[in-house]
């Protein structure tokens, strides 16, 4: 009887709960639609003289991601264009661009914004081709860090809040090492790795960074710098010695010292910019302006021959995305790869004979080598059958580069992180903390001598070390063979370059590890090219984006609504990504991965 009335509960609370989120979507849904009708401001019609509001506020997103609580947020008239997803942004502004009704962009950043210097690079060229049509761009911030000027730098005007802030003091890379504290807690990192770059193992390792891990991190800060300021010397006509100078002394931080110096061209507030904006197409009243955000553009179709990516042929290019960390098992969430979604993906691309080519769109760090050996794998029968072209985002390193080898022809941004061609394995032996600490001793009984290997309870003997170390040194040998094959380089040659190191787009070009400099457009363009289809062709993305209501009232989702955009707490989004990362730290896996990514504040 306890257990009738447990279940008759238990039915009736699920019920109750289906209940009360059905009624609240319902009441977004009628709420939405009232406010559209009753607030002109956020009026969807695209008319002449319209302003496309790109509105940077959080880091920016890969790809867009299907909030299911959109509509109690207020995120389906999105003010934060990064939440979006750089992919919508770029054919946001490539739309804009090709429709004679959008005069212009204005580009506002938050005091939030931060994103790779990839990331913001691509949507810089995107501004840049926007400009070339002859439309305006006007910036503004009330504090522009690094990265937002850089992005801004390509705007006609460059606008700050009177008493704001501008950012400027070159690039830092920081690591915390952790060898003293596990000292404290009386663990010992046991590591095997193969490259004497390959720097993720080094926090356990030592108190400081490695002469080589400092090296090749000062090569990346220099290098990305330098490309930095080549950019905003050439935007906005300063001298680089004197950018170089300014950051050296913080002499441009301030309001009127940036004025001064020339990289702003005024003092102005988001409502000063619309006033600016509505008396440049004389119009009586700000709220007469015709200003929409990408999420209000992004969906409106234009009379326009020349929008790609919007035509009528059959043609298709599929752009594949492998965004995160590359997980044996995944559970389909944010932030990470796996073979199974990949594969899942890579089905429906081969079922679709529409489909000419694929755009492998990678930005990830690496992860386990099994997983990325299968990824790569499955790529490389794809592209027997349907050109595969890679184009690499923030980073495609370690585990990243390994699956971009899938591909036929690699495109990177100047500042994409790629490379770290290295593998290496970590055993905690905890069994100090847990005696010492704890009081705790493990007492074994064994058939042979190793039937406890591998364990955290005890330290690794010589042999044990010996016969993982040639397990690391033979998936490393693997790698450089699969890069020399890919890249068709010499393997000695990819050997040198290897080691676990870390390079720059700009410098792989250099090193035959990419074949060009660029973003996704330049990627579709070159699967257009060998599929021999021209400019004729739709864009289609894979993993394809669920209803996520789905996710809560059963059915299959392949991909799950990340923490950040549910919560929008950044703390927790970080949180997320930690336990996805600590998954890697199997005591027996290998591990092809990079522990950090090139932002820029």
């Amino acid at each position: 009887m306890k257990q009738f009335f447990g279940a008759l509960l238990g039915s009736f609370v699920g019920i109750l709960i289906v209940g009360v989120i059905s009624i609240l979507v319902l009441l977004a849904v009628l709420s939405s639609k009232f406010d559209s009708i009753g607030d002109n401001k956020e009026s969807k019609t695209v008319t002449q003289n319209t302003v496309l509001h790109l509105k940077l506020e959080s880091t920016i997103l890969e790809r867009n991601v299907n909030n299911p609580f959109a509509a109690f947020t207020g995120e389906d008239k999105n003010d934060d264009a990064g939440l979006e997803g750089i992919n919508t942004i770029l054919k946001t502004i490539e739309k804009a661009k090709n429709d004679e009704r959008v005069k212009g962009i204005y580009l506002e950043f938050g005091s939030g914004f931060s994103s790779s210097l990839a990331s913001i690079e691509e949507i810089r060229n995107a501004l840049l081709s926007f400009k070339k049509s002859g439309k305006f761009i006007y910036a503004s911030a009330i504090i522009y860090g690094q990265g937002s000027y850089y992005l801004a730098s390509v705007a006609d005007k460059i606008y700050l809040a009177e008493g704001g802030m501008l950012i400027w003091k070159g690039l830092k890379a920081e690591i915390q090492m952790l060898k003293g504290f596990l000292d404290k807690l009386k663990i010992n990192m046991q590591v095997n790795r193969h490259g004497k770059y390959k720097s993720a193992v080094e926090p356990y390792m030592y108190d400081k960074m490695s002469p080589e891990s400092k090296f090749q991190l000062r090569e990346l800060l220099n290098h990305a710098w330098d490309h930095m300021i080549e950019g905003i010397s050439s935007a906005r006509k300063i001298d680089q010695s004197l950018l170089n100078a300014y950051a050296d002394s913080l002499s441009a931080i301030g309001d009127n010292a940036a004025l001064e110096r020339k990289m702003i061209d005024g003092f102005a507030y988001p409502l000063d910019i619309k006033q600016m904006l509505a008396d440049k197409f004389d119009l009586k009243a700000t709220e007469d302006l015709n200003l929409l955000t990408v999420a209000q553009y992004k969906n409106k179709s234009i009379k326009s021959s020349d929008e790609k990516g919007t035509s009528t042929s059959s043609n298709k290019i599929a752009v594949l995305y492998a965004d995160g960390t590359i997980t044996d098992q995944g559970d389909g969430g944010d932030e990470q790869v796996d073979p199974k979604s990949i594969h899942a993906a890579i089905v429906k691309i081969q079922a679709d004979n529409n489909i000419k080519a694929v755009v492998l769109r990678v930005n990830s760090p690496g992860g386990s080598a099994f997983a990325s050996d299968m990824i790569y794998k499955e790529l490389k029968l794809l592209d027997k059958t349907k050109p595969v072209i890679v184009s690499m985002g923030s980073y495609a390193a370690s585990g990243g580069y390994y699956i971009a080898c899938g591909g036929r022809f690699i495109v990177a941004q100047p500042n994409t992180i790629t490379g770290s061609i290295g593998v290496y394995q970590t055993i905690p032996d905890v069994s100090r903390a847990l005696k010492e600490h704890l009081g705790i001793n493990n007492d074994t009984v064994l058939t042979h001598k190793s039937s406890d290997f591998i364990s955290v309870a005890r330290p690794l003997n010589v042999n044990e070390k010996t016969v993982l170390q040639a397990f690391v040194d033979k998936t490393y040998q693997s790698f450089i063979e699969i890069v020399a094959e890919s890249r068709k380089l010499e393997l000695a040659k990819v050997d040198s370059m290897a080691q676990g190191r870390v390079w720059l787009g700009s410098d792989a070009l250099s090193n035959k590890l990419v074949d060009a400099l660029g973003g996704l457009d330049i990627a579709k363009a070159k699967a257009a090219e060998i599929a021999k289809i021209g400019n004729d062709y739709k864009v289609v993305e894979f993993p394809k984006r669920e209803n996520p209501w789905a996710k809560y009232f059963g059915g299959s989702v392949e991909t799950k609504v990340s923490i950040k955009e549910l919560a929008g707490i950044e703390q927790l989004f970080e949180t997320k990504k930690l336990l996805i990362i600590s998954k890697l730290f199997d005591r027996e896996r290998v591990i092809t991965w990079l522990p950090y990514e090139l932002k820029i504040d």
